[in-house]
């Protein structure tokens, strides 16, 4: 009848119940207290298990989960345990505290007739609970003995005694992939489990027994042999597990850290499971060398550090909203199509120490591997990269660029002059991109995609690379015409007899024909274009263009201006616009001396006024200047009246946040000041 029910628990359980032709059975029946193993009642035949008794907890009688407590004061000796409990039950057997032997309880019979002698089907637990610091708590008989701890099965290892003799006695059969073995070892002191050369299924540290305070130390390992873990690891809150192995931990399961995960070894913590892995939880992951080896993928639902290598042989790892951050000492493998990080989400990779070294950010969408390449032969920073397949930012015309958008960001701007290669696939290409024309990396500036024009490489994966960037936001790249014209600055100056000069310029152009300018009473009106008004543009040029036009029209009153700015196919851009004030009021009179006022605001977004004024009637010219010397904009050129302050408003929306400064020159008199776009 014993054997039929357990044919009914199924295989696994079969085996593992196949008694040897010598042994007694021993069944507990909870028929004295109902919990102490000492007690002749609960058993069958009424006597206490002996070293010729092969031990079967069961719900054969007692038809509830229940705890059986072994003796304080002896240290049994078993042939051969098995707990099997019915589906919706749990039993346990405590080895308690107060059980300090050594051993304090033994199994087994030390020969290979019974294939396992500790067998923890689904449902069973043993806890070992043995009070002493030394020793060991439970023990077999041999080393020809052996624990077999189903799926379901728990073993918690809830002492401060030795754990190496059973560890090494696990069974790795089939069934027992996913059978728990827990530590939770009480004190705050320093434990180490034994891991080298060792496989567990499914391993939880916890530090539930150590009042949740184990963060302040920590459970170690050393050794180099490798060590598996086919289950789930988990890592509970309070605990820090730091490994000092030699050799991979191979993970097949999911991970999930609540406390901290500390890797001080230069070999691999590798993720080879078979079915989709997840690597989670609050805690913190600091590990020297991650291999993703798994076909099937990971996710990453929560941050973690690298200070070595990001190793990637097969799989995508799909982070979502999670950061991979490598140290200034490590780097990442340049992927492949099959293995990269999927920047789904807002997560990056993240690259301390890009300098003047290639770096490689082996970042993808979930259909496509477009990883960057970054060199710094500036001041050595941080770089974050992502990507995505869409544009936040739309291009001029959608259909002549690569669909999708890479974002660069540094932890420190400034200071930074990069190389960057961006890789795409032909299947990126929107219908109109031709890579064997000329091909722009685009900035989104904020306001304006600012483009460079790249060098391309390859012929399906390509890569472009431009250098000479020293501002990072989004990145595209497209064809010549793909952005639209880049304005740095528009600004309009009375001159003599009340006639108002306009002056603007451009970072870049592409596809201009030209513009004409519009104007309106300020705020009033229908805006109209002024006869004749037509500037020629420079058509494509990536550098920056100046332009100027002189309204003859006395002002008389507060007046508007725009520019529409024409493309080559004839489509039509619109500024926004400035306003140049009555001449009539009486203008602010100055000091007949060369003075360069402060702009305000200071710092500012994106317009500012720049109040000057000079010592005698002549030409002057105020120019703005990045930290670099190149010149932004022309504000003011032309002849500047003594006795009054003249004012003009520099747009800085083509510009990215930064410092930059102004500087007056006229006659043999110049100034310079700073002034600061945040963003």
């Amino acid at each position: 009848m014993k054997k039929l029910l357990c044919i009914i628990c199924g295989v696994l359980v079969v085996v593992s119940l196949r008694l040897s032709t010598s042994a007694q059975t021993k069944t507990w029946t909870g028929g004295g207290d109902g919990r102490s193993w000492s007690d002749a009642a609960n058993w069958s035949g009424a006597g206490v298990p002996d070293s010729t008794h092969e031990v079967i907890l069961d719900n054969s009688t007692v038809l509830t989960s229940y705890t059986v407590n072994l003796p304080t004061a002896s240290n049994p000796k078993i042939k051969r345990l098995v707990i099997t409990p019915d589906s919706s039950y749990t039993i346990t057997l405590v080895l308690p505290s107060g059980n300090t032997g050594n051993p304090g309880f033994t199994v087994g019979d030390g020969a290979t007739t019974i294939p396992y002698d500790i067998v923890l089907n689904s449902g069973a637990v043993l806890r070992n609970s043995s009070g002493a610091s030394s020793g060991n708590g439970i023990a077999f008989a041999s080393n020809k003995d052996s624990m077999f701890i189903a799926n379901g099965g728990r073993y918690v290892h809830n002492t401060a005694r030795g754990n190496a003799l059973i560890v090494a006695q696990l069974a790795r059969a089939s069934g027992t992939e996913s059978g728990v073995f827990e530590f939770d070892v009480p004190g705050t002191g320093l434990y180490q489990f034994s891991a080298t050369g060792r496989t567990y299924g499914s391993l939880v540290l916890s530090a539930v027994a150590a009042g949740g305070t184990k963060r302040y130390s920590t459970y170690s390992t050393t050794g180099s042999s490798a060590t598996s873990i086919r289950g789930n690891l988990t890592i509970g809150s309070g605990v820090t597990w730091t490994s000092g192995l030699r050799n991979v931990i191979n993970l097949f399961g999911n991970v999930t850290n609540n406390g901290a995960l500390v890797d001080t070894a230069a070999q691999a913590i590798q993720l080879v499971g078979t079915l989709e892995q997840t690597v989670g939880g609050v805690g913190t992951y600091s590990l020297k060398r991650l291999r993703i080896n798994n076909s099937a993928g990971v996710t990453l639902t929560s941050p973690l550090s690298v200070s070595d290598s990001l190793i990637l042989s097969l799989g995508k790892v799909t982070i979502g909203s999670n950061s991979i951050v490598i140290a200034s000492s490590g780097g990442a493998d340049p992927g492949s199509p099959s293995s990269y990080v999927v920047t789904a989400g807002t997560g990056t990779v993240t690259q301390k120490g890009v300098g003047s070294t290639d770096r490689y950010f082996p970042v993808g969408t979930a259909t496509s591997y477009n990883p960057v390449i970054l060199k710094n032969i500036g001041t050595v920073d941080t770089f974050a990269v992502r990507v995505q397949p869409t544009y936040d930012f739309p291009p001029n015309d959608s259909s002549k660029v690569v669909n999708r958008q890479w974002t660069i960001t540094e932890s420190v701007p400034g200071g930074s002059n990069v190389t960057i290669g961006l890789q795409w696939n032909t299947n990126d290409q929107a219908s109109g991109f031709n890579p064997s024309q000329p091909v722009y990396i685009g900035r989104f500036s904020g306001e304006f995609w600012l483009q460079t024009l790249a060098t391309v490489f390859g012929v399906g994966p390509y890569l472009a690379q431009a250098s000479g960037f020293t501002s990072f936001s989004a990145f595209g790249v497209g064809n010549e015409d793909a952005l639209p014209i880049q304005l740095a600055s528009f600004t309009g100056t009375i001159i003599a007899g009340n006639r108002v000069r306009l002056d603007w310029q451009t970072a870049s152009e592409v596809n201009n024909y030209g513009f004409y300018i519009q104007r309106r009473a300020a705020n009033v009106g229908e805006w109209t274009e002024i006869d004749g008004s037509f500037v020629p543009g420079h058509g494509t040029t990536y550098v920056p263009q100046y332009y100027s036009y002189t309204d003859h029209v006395p002002l008389t009153a507060a007046r508007q201006y725009r520019l529409r700015q024409v493309d080559l196919d004839g489509t039509s851009h619109f500024t926004d616009p400035i306003q140049v004030d009555n001449p009539t009021s009486v203008p602010e009179v100055a000091p007949r001396v060369f003075t360069l006022m402060q702009n305000y605001p200071n710092p500012f977004n994106p317009s500012t006024e720049i109040k000057f004024s000079v010592e005698t009637t002549n030409h002057a010219r105020l120019e703005v200047y990045n930290t670099l010397g190149q010149k932004v904009a022309t504000l003011f050129d032309g002849i500047a009246e003594a006795g009054q302050y003249h004012k003009v408003r520099f747009n800085a929306s083509g510009l990215s946040s930064g410092v930059y400064f102004y500087r007056l020159v006229s006659g043999n008199r110049t100034d310079s000041k700073k002034l600061t776009l945040l963003r």
